[in-house]
């Protein structure tokens, strides 16, 4: 078969124009799903978080990154420990699934502590030796910047009951605390994903396909 106006280069590149479409449909649909990150909370602007679980500040979450930011604090001797604790709602629709740790996020010690329960409260007390009534727990340092915690708090430990990633709708309560002697920061992005539409769900299945045999045939 020749290579002319009808042969074999032409008529994949006329294959090809269909698939080409579907795909840049596919990314489309799934930028538009995405929303571009907000500020949720900055303590050195909108004034320390609470530092009870049965009263956390209460935060708004949208679509997208959700950043938190502040300082936790153990004193040498007398003052109270500088714990930071709030809540957000993931909204029917949506999906946590990631805490992303940012610069200039820091840790004393082994490392910091974030707790996520289940509900608007941290019922959990500060002194317990136990993770009991807890999602899941870990220690953080800046060695962590760049990784996302969430996978690594999913695991039972210590009682805590584990959890799939990413969690669906519903209310979260986050509990915050330094390990060791003296302050430090921490940087945090709360991300949460749009469930796709059906619809949107099968041009993204669709959009994978085409991908995938225009790779096969530029192989």
């Amino acid at each position: 078969m020749n290579d002319g106006p009808d042969g074999p280069r032409e008529m994949q590149v006329k294959l090809d124009a269909p698939l080409r479409h579907l795909a840049r449909s596919a990314c489309v649909a799934l930028l538009a799903v995405q929303v571009a990150g907000a500020w949720a909370w900055d303590e050195a602007i909108d004034g320390d978080l609470s530092n009870s679980g049965l009263a956390p500040t209460s935060l708004v979450f949208a679509n997208g990154a959700n950043f938190v930011a502040g300082t936790i604090g153990r004193p040498m001797t007398g003052a109270e420990v500088d714990r930071d604790y709030f809540t957000f709602t993931v909204p029917v629709g949506s999906l946590f699934t990631a805490i992303n740790v940012l610069a200039p996020t820091a840790a004393l010690g082994g490392g910091s502590f974030i707790a996520l329960q289940s509900g608007p409260q941290v019922t959990v007390p500060f002194d317990t030796p136990s993770a009991a009534g807890l999602l899941g727990w870990t220690l953080y340092s800046a060695d962590d910047i760049g990784g996302n915690l969430l996978p690594l708090m999913a695991v039972a430990s210590f009682g805590s009951s584990g959890f799939e990633v990413p969690l669906g709708a519903g209310s979260y309560a986050v509990w915050i605390q330094e390990t060791a002697t003296g302050t430090a920061s921490y940087n945090f992005d709360f991300t949460l994903t749009a469930v796709p539409e059906p619809a949107t769900a099968l041009l993204w299945a669709g959009g994978l396909l085409a991908l995938a045999a225009l790779r096969r045939r530029s192989a």
